[in-house]
């Protein structure tokens, strides 16, 4: 292979590495404690999101079944996306009245993912209302999340990439 035919093969695999996102996930969990009920979490990541964002967060704990309710959790990320959950199709398992599963997801638009992960630095933060009560029988009440988004690789990610491709096409001959 001549070098006009390496350099052509390497920016190819290069910029198709780059122009293909990966999906990047964070995720944080807690107990949900006498003292601890709001649960922060912070992040450096590669800057920037291609699309919107999903956010998951599920738990075991003093939440209510009838939403609207005082007892329940509010999430905010990076103080640009919040919300106060849960509704009533959240909750899973049997029902009961200071200890229930819970599970909802939100999407975050593109636009507000794009300025959450702007600067590469973001939280993530849960707070339980203060009727949300901790029980010393219920040692396994916690509150959890996943943030997952789709970025685009550094170019030094798509740069390995290329070298990776070239190795291979190299291998071949």
């Amino acid at each position: 292979m001549n070098r006009i035919g390496i350099a052509c093969a390497v920016g190819v695999i290069a910029c198709a590495g780059a122009a293909g996102a990966q999906t990047n996930i964070v995720s944080g969990s807690a107990s949900i404690t006498e003292t601890g009920q709001e649960f922060t979490y912070s992040f450096v990541m590669q800057p920037g999101s291609v699309g919107e964002g999903t956010l998951r967060v599920f738990g075991l704990g003093d939440y209510s079944v009838v939403p609207p309710s005082s007892e329940t959790m509010t999430w905010d990320v990076d103080g640009i996306a919040s919300d106060v959950g849960f509704s009533a199709d959240a909750f899973t398992g049997p029902i009961d009245l200071f200890q229930n599963a819970v599970d909802q997801t939100w999407t975050i638009s593109a636009a507000d993912m794009a300025a959450i992960t702007a600067d590469g630095v973001f939280t993530v933060t849960l707070t339980n209302a203060a009727s949300v009560n901790f029980f010393v029988d219920q040692p396994e009440d916690f509150l959890a999340f996943e943030l997952t988004y789709e970025i685009i690789p550094a170019p030094g990610s798509a740069a390995l990439l290329g070298l990776g491709g070239l190795a291979a096409m190299r291998r071949r001959r």
